[in-house]
């Protein structure tokens, strides 16, 4: 009987210091807390470099369709470009039951891209309207921009935040 409750002490013990070194290893991951300052507004980067630079890569494939069709100086020169990100690109794939890149680019042309390039540098979530305004883009093709106010609630307050949505128009607005 004696035996079993040393075990059993011998135990918790190892338990206890067990788990007091996972505590304190877990503590020392503090880097996340360190504020980075202020992102900065401006970047001396090309559309194309800045792109090419994310951090995360959401952009990889975009820059294959660009470089495929030739529009590098386009994005560069133009005053307003909404990027697709891989992930769209793939979801676009995917409904369509393209499976690799050169499936997709005997499917689509540059205006694939070219209808998201805009020479307005105006174009912004500051400077929009939550009413629906038109603009034409690179590729002939007529698109509309509204700022939408979504919100959520957070312990008993309810925060609203906007987006800028880019509206595809075929037809009437």
């Amino acid at each position: 009987m004696k035996n079993k409750i040393y075990q059993a002490a011998i135990f918790r013990f190892f338990l206890g210091v067990f788990i007091l070194s996972l505590g304190l290893a877990s503590c020392k991951k503090d880097d996340y807390r360190k504020d980075g300052g202020l992102a900065k507004e401006t970047t001396t980067l090309s559309t194309y470099d800045y792109l090419a630079g994310n951090a995360y890569h959401y952009f990889d494939t975009l820059l294959l369709i660009v470089d495929h069709f030739n529009l590098k100086d386009s994005i560069n020169k133009a005053g307003t470009f909404f990027a697709p990100t891989d992930y769209a690109i793939n979801a676009l794939m995917t409904t369509n039951n393209v499976t690799s890149l050169d499936e997709l680019y005997k499917q689509i042309n540059a205006r694939f891209i070219t209808q998201y390039i805009f020479a307005s540098t105006e174009l912004t979530l500051d400077n929009a309207s939550t009413t629906a305004r038109t603009y034409v883009a690179e590729s002939g093709d007529t698109a509309a921009l509204a700022k939408v106010a979504s919100s959520y609630t957070v312990a008993n307050s309810s925060l609203t935040y906007y987006t800028l949505e880019y509206i595809k128009i075929n037809g009437m607005l």
